[in-house]
């Protein structure tokens, strides 16, 4: 093969390949705005910034790296969809079921999830600054890495969350329940753990300074937990009412 024809041949393939990053179909893309259902769709790297999708029905949908940036899709059922790379800053997730879905690398910042349930979802390296997800159930969903500072998680589901190496800074967990939780290396510095229960989640390596855990339960169903003696050390705010030993 010569050079010329390996250039040419090179080119082609690039020229291909970038075409499939933007080949969405327009009929269904098209149909997800009139009828706001979708099953099975491939809208991935699609625009829908802005887009009212409120109570869609767009199960199994890939909207890999899709622009939803201020997209309303409250009330939308989305079992098992594709949100990897997806640009969702300020969309409206209120009351969605989001099951069994991935969203890694995603960005939510200011996102309102509020009464949301995001079930099993793989949220590995997301960015949800601000994002408000009171309320919602976040039972066995995987944070690590994730970009969560001032993000607020009040009256949460999270039995065994991951949120390993996750940034949460000030995020507020107040009154959710994080039973068996894993903050391993996790930043919560000025975090609000008021009244959480936190029986046999782990902390090893995490930044606990500032974090209010006042009324919050450290205690394990079976004895142990964590020491007030490490979270005074970890500069954690405690009182009488912090369940530890």
């Amino acid at each position: 093969m010569t050079k010329s024809t390996l250039f040419v041949f090179s080119t082609v393939f690039l020229l291909l390949s970038a075409a499939n990053l933007q080949a969405f179909d327009a009929n269904q893309k098209a149909k997800l705005l009139d009828l706001k259902s979708c099953q099975k769709c491939d809208l991935s790297n699609s625009d829908l910034k802005k887009a009212d999708l409120s109570r869609a029905e767009i199960d199994y949908i890939n909207l890999k790296g899709a622009n939803l940036e201020g997209t309303d899709l409250s009330f939308a059922h989305m079992d098992e969809v594709y949100l990897n790379g997806a640009k969702a800053a300020g969309a409206n997730f209120k009351a969605a079921y989001i099951d069994h879905s991935e969203f890694m690398g995603a960005v939510f910042d200011g996102a309102i999830f509020r009464g949301a349930d995001l079930g099993k979802g793989d949220l590995t390296g997301v960015s949800a600054i601000g994002a408000d997800f009171n309320g919602a159930k976040l039972k066995y969903t995987r944070w690590t890495g994730a970009k969560l500072s001032r993000a607020n998680f009040q009256s949460t589901r999270l039995d065994r969350a991951d949120f390993e190496n996750a940034n949460l800074v000030a995020a507020n967990f107040q009154g959710a329940n994080l039973w068996s939780a894993d903050f391993t290396g996790a930043n919560l510095a000025g975090a609000n753990l008021t009244n959480c229960d936190l029986s046999n989640a782990t902390f090893e390596k995490a930044t606990l300074k500032g974090a209010i855990v006042k009324g919050a339960d450290f205690l394990s169903v079976g004895g142990g937990g964590v020491r007030c003696l490490f979270l005074k050390e970890a500069g954690a705010i405690i009182d009488e009412s912090t369940k530890c030993w």
